[in-house]
């Protein structure tokens, strides 16, 4: 077969098409927010998925691998119509033969699947295969679209974006995996949790903001669907995942989550806090727990003990106790220039009702008291 091009022709086209077939398949953060992607190219079609989710992914789905699958004969056409005075003048077009015979097959192929499904109403798609996992005598598919589509409406979801199409969404019933041509469904119900890896980006290996890659593998108890893996992004993350799960996460006994950077502060501040002189608190007066987390008897006083060395000067606070070490710790924090934490235990705050300023040098626990942080009765 005389190929007509020449390798480096060869190499720069075949360079061109890998190119773009990876910005199509797997499009960019940037491509997603400019809006160069399939769902909003075509939104007048696949629709939105905040009010039908399930009919979005599955027209979405559809027209996604229609048009992954018409690449190729794309590409055919681009070098027939670039190269064609070459082929005209070796008087050969057997590569471009090769490829549109081939791509042509692929497809038709894709075609032949959508239409197939799209006649039956999609109920062959792997995504309501999926979803009827859950169906019984008294549920239906149709009750368990109506439920998904429903909680997908609610704007408090926890979602996290991966690679091209793929994204996870945790609604207060289902874990919900969306990946390039289908979607996984797990009833939180049936869900069993577990840690399964942390890892440390090596190009993050000297950040401080306690960026971590934490896999979650959600398996099915009733091993009715495959184990579903989440990836968050950091701790913080983390713990917003098991809030939203409201279900115990299990951690393998060989993995240990990276401290974010504000968690870091607070046992360094904390520390500062065990230093101070101890506040002479009268004892008369019940301790009312903390306002911040409600679960610890507030046990620090914000006293002024500093020699102010710093402007603004700190201020006598006539507040009585009202916090616990941690949360004064993380309102102290929440008050510093984010982009410079050597600074932080330097710096001041306010008290948040009284506006009197203070340092760590001023946050004092109670004297004689035995109890911090114990939780309340």
């Amino acid at each position: 077969m005389n190929l007509v091009l020449s390798p480096g022709e060869l190499f720069v086209t075949a360079a061109c098409c890998l190119s773009t077939t990876i910005l199509v398949v797997y499009p960019p953060a940037e491509a997603r927010k400019a809006g160069f992607v399939i769902p909003t190219l075509f939104y007048s079609f696949v629709g939105d998925e905040k009010f039908n989710f399930i009919q979005h992914h599955l027209k979405r789905s559809c027209l996604t691998m229609f048009v992954h699958a018409a690449l190729p004969m794309v590409y055919t056409l681009a070098i027939y119509f670039y190269f064609f005075e070459q082929f005209h003048h070796a008087q050969s077009f057997d590569l471009v033969h090769v490829m549109f015979r081939t791509s042509l097959l692929v497809l038709l192929g894709a075609v032949a699947y959508i239409f197939k499904i799209a006649r039956a109403n999609f109920q062959d798609h792997s995504i309501l295969a999926n979803l009827s996992k859950y169906m019984d005598v008294e549920v239906t598919l149709q009750n368990l679209i109506t439920e998904v589509n429903e909680e997908c409406r609610n704007f408090h979801n926890f979602k996290v974006e991966y690679v091209g199409y793929s994204k996870v969404v945790i609604t207060e019933n289902w874990i919900i995996k969306a990946s390039m041509y289908t979607i996984q469904f797990l009833k939180i119900s049936d869900a069993r949790l577990t840690l399964i890896r942390a890892i440390d980006p090596p190009v993050l290996a000297s950040d401080v903001s306690g960026l971590q890659l934490i896999d979650v593998l959600a398996e099915s108890v009733e091993s009715r669907i495959k184990p579903i893996t989440i990836r968050v992004y950091s701790r913080a993350m983390f713990a917003e995942l098991k809030n939203h799960l409201g279900r115990n996460i299990e951690i393998k006994a060989d993995i240990q989550l990276k401290a974010s950077l504000n968690e870091r502060f607070v046992d360094v501040f904390n520390t500062q806090i065990q230093q101070n002189p101890r506040y002479a608190y009268d004892y008369r007066y019940d301790i009312e727990p903390c306002m911040g987390c409600q679960f610890v008897d507030a046990n620090v006083k914000i006293d002024k003990n500093c020699l102010d060395t710093n402007l603004p000067y700190c201020k006598p606070c006539q507040c009585k106790p009202m916090w616990c070490t941690t949360c004064i710790a993380r309102i102290f924090a929440s008050k510093q220039i984010e982009d410079e934490p050597e600074r932080w235990m330097t710096g001041t705050a306010e008290c948040p009702t009284c506006r009197a300023t203070f340092c760590a040098f001023d946050v004092c626990l109670l004297a004689d008291d035995e109890r911090s942080n114990t939780p309340t009765n």
